[in-house]
């Protein structure tokens, strides 16, 4: 399953805005949702209605839930006040201040002193300066050490500009005095104003995409079909978060991280992406918070999160597949924790993949397919929200299109009657050991490897049959249980 990890960052003096700015976007502006999974109006939310209604391009299609050992005490269902509070690093419920304005988790406005009046020459000492502007007295003392060698190099006149720097807040003119550098009140008033404003991480969208050619068989299939689809997905992002949460959530212990818990994420499915094509995809929007085995609330180390996402996905994959391979589904062989339902054509999945072709298509013109490319290439193309479509109608247009391409009932039928995979023997668990010991195994395209590529190798060859638990907790499948 396909799986991105976005950190969501503003500016220290937007972070108010920016919480209430992702709330927004994962609930379609409902802010006023409540308990029952309703709007304040009493009117329900998209997939919840009964006949046709609205219907939003990348919507919400169900309520938030909560996930994580944190928001146990929450209830079931996210309330955006309460995501919003988790998001300025605030208690949900009570709103009391959990982590303090130090690092990427800065939510408290920076403290600062305000210097006493006096001529713009008067000199001070670092630490006075560092207190008046809100930063640490060694970044302060790098700083002006640094400024210090490029005047030197490049300008000995002091109050000429330096070339190479392309911020005016990316130096600070100081001086020495008797061994101790000194500052002008002019430089620090200079500083303060130039200064970027440094950002504020409020927390992590970890981004589920189910493979194209399930959200078509959801688009088009049977209630039945469709409820087995979004049970699979459910299932397959369930596994994913449970070992996210139990081995990718750190916090920082000096120049080291340690595990820690309390993870608190608020999950949204939504049902289609901007072009109104089927797309099931779930934004787990966690917070930038953990309880450290001391009990201290701080902000997450989030190497945890990007070093282990590639493994939740494939987790994922193999949770979802596992889910229906015995319901009527059957699968492509899993590449890179990626495969597709059997019997949806590849014309069929094309047709229902605009946004994929016009990322593709810009990415190809930058001469770059890289990971930041792509996220560049998908904010560019993204289209504004389309609203007020009818469900109906747009169903209609998707049978329509995928009729065009030869993706009718005869195949839908014939994609969703398979017949059920083999069950996992002893026999598969020795021939999986010696596949994992072979040259095409975990060392095919890396020398060194750890546990994380273990799994993932084992979900590219199990294809389903066996579950994300079995996986990653039973030894006779290769792979230590989990630590």
């Amino acid at each position: 399953m396909l799986v991105s990890v976005t950190a969501l960052g503003a500016r220290a003096d937007h972070r108010q805005s920016a919480a209430g700015e992702v709330v927004a976007y994962l609930t379609n502006g409902a802010n006023r949702l409540t308990a029952g999974g309703s709007l304040g109006d009493g009117k329900p939310l998209l997939g919840q209605e009964s006949g046709p209604g609205a219907y939003y391009s990348d919507s919400t299609a169900q309520p938030g839930r909560w996930r994580g050992a944190a928001a146990e005490h929450l209830g079931a269902i996210v309330d955006p006040e309460q995501l919003r509070r988790a998001l300025l690093g605030q208690d949900p419920a009570t709103g009391d201040q959990l982590v303090g304005a130090h690092g990427s988790s800065g939510r408290t406005t920076t403290r600062r002193t305000l210097l006493p009046d006096g001529p713009a020459g008067e000199l001070f000492t670092l630490d006075q300066a560092a207190t008046h502007i809100g930063v640490d007295t060694s970044y302060l003392r790098r700083l002006a050490a640094k400024t210090a060698i490029s005047r030197s190099a490049e300008a000995p006149s002091p109050g000429a500009p330096i070339s190479t720097s392309a911020s005016p807040g990316a130096y600070f003119d100081a001086v020495k005095v008797r061994g101790q550098w000194r500052v002008t009140r002019a430089e620090i008033d200079r500083f303060v104003d130039a200064r970027r404003q440094p950002q504020v991480v409020i927390g992590y969208d970890i981004t589920f995409s189910a493979p194209k050619s399930l959200s078509i068989l959801w688009a088009t299939g049977s209630p039945e079909v469709r409820a087995l689809c979004e049970e699979a997905f459910d299932a397959g992002v369930a596994a994913a978060v449970d070992y996210l949460e139990r081995h990718a959530i750190w916090v920082r212990r000096g120049r080291s991280y340690e595990s820690a818990g309390g993870m608190l994420a608020a999950s949204y499915r939504h049902d289609t992406n901007r072009e109104l094509e089927p797309q099931l995809h779930e934004h787990v929007v966690i917070a930038n918070m953990a309880t450290a085995a001391d009990g201290r609330t701080q902000a997450l180390d989030a190497r945890g999160l990007f070093a282990h996402a590639t493994t939740a996905g494939h987790l994922a994959e193999a949770e979802m597949q596992h889910h229906t391979n015995r319901r009527g589904l059957a699968w492509t062989p899993t590449h890179r924790g990626i495969a597709n339902v059997a019997g949806v054509s590849d014309d069929a999945i094309r047709a229902m993949s605009t946004r994929r072709e016009q990322i593709l298509s810009l990415t190809a013109e930058l001469g770059t397919n890289s990971t930041h490319a792509r996220q560049t290439a998908a904010l560019a193309t993204r289209a504004a929200k389309d609203h007020g479509v009818d469900p109906t109608d747009l169903r209609v247009h998707w049978a329509d299109r995928l009729a065009e391409v030869g993706f009718g009932p005869a195949e839908l039928a014939a994609a969703t009657t398979a017949a059920p995979a083999r069950l996992w023997t002893p026999d598969d668990t020795r021939r999986l050991d010696a596949h994992l010991a072979g040259p095409h195994g975990v060392t095919e395209m890396v020398a060194i490897f750890d546990r994380r590529d273990v799994i993932c190798a084992i979900v590219d060859h199990t294809g389903g049959r066996l579950s994300a638990t079995e996986l990653i907790s039973t030894p006779t499948v290769g792979c230590t249980p989990a630590r």
